[in-house]
């Protein structure tokens, strides 16, 4: 610990927020059930599919959100980055994320969106009814409050495979200083896999 004094509640504290983040890494890995959904897919006809992701420090307690907006074609409609500190795990940086993105959708008037996310967890708290892990309803709460502003909205849980945009978007927040948002584009980092995912949805 480099000579630092810890005390016994930090060290706890420090094993249960590293417990919350492994548990979430764990919901990422890829299982049977979405053996069909490996690849990123463009949304169906007048609809946008939002992809959300979050890049988390658990030594700083920080986060950075990554989305991307796409139309039915594959072309970026919109994309962006949001930091965040006091994130108590890397659930809570995940819903973020997705309250994010759907803010960020919302503010540019589209009204039919499919959302995809790799963290399991998150995306079946938004779908079910019933709450649980105290610290997570609030911002799950605000997520389902965004169906009122949408004519419709579905939610959906993929691999990491079909969501690869969405990580490097959101790691580049922690080289950034402040929120960062795109129209019709997207950060440099990502364009290349945006590129890729176009060309093999046309083949």
């Amino acid at each position: 610990m480099e000579g630092k004094v810890v005390t016994r509640h930090e060290t706890v504290a420090k094993i249960v927020s590293m417990h919350a983040e492994i548990e979430v890494l764990k919901e990422k890995l890829p299982t049977v059930r979405e053996v069909d959904i490996d690849r990123w897919k463009p949304p169906q006809a007048s609809w946008v599919k939002l992809n959300f992701d979050a890049a988390y420090k658990v030594q700083s307690n920080k986060s950075c959100s990554g989305f991307i907006i796409r139309n039915e074609k594959g072309e970026v409609m919109g994309s962006g980055i949001t930091l965040h500190s006091n994130v108590l795990d890397a659930g809570l940086a995940e819903a973020l994320a997705c309250y994010q993105g759907l803010l960020f959708t919302k503010e540019m008037g589209f009204t039919k969106v499919e959302v995809e996310g790799d963290a399991r967890v998150v995306i079946e708290k938004i779908n079910q009814e019933e709450n649980g892990r105290a610290h997570l309803d609030s911002i799950i709460a605000d997520i389902k409050a965004f169906e009122r502003f949408f004519h419709q909205i579905s939610v959906k849980h993929v691999r990491r495979e079909a969501n690869r945009v969405a990580h490097p978007i959101a790691r580049e927040g922690y080289s950034r200083l402040e929120n960062t948002f795109w129209m019709e584009d997207i950060s440099a980092v990502a364009k290349e896999l945006v590129a890729a995912e176009e060309t093999s949805n046309v083949l």
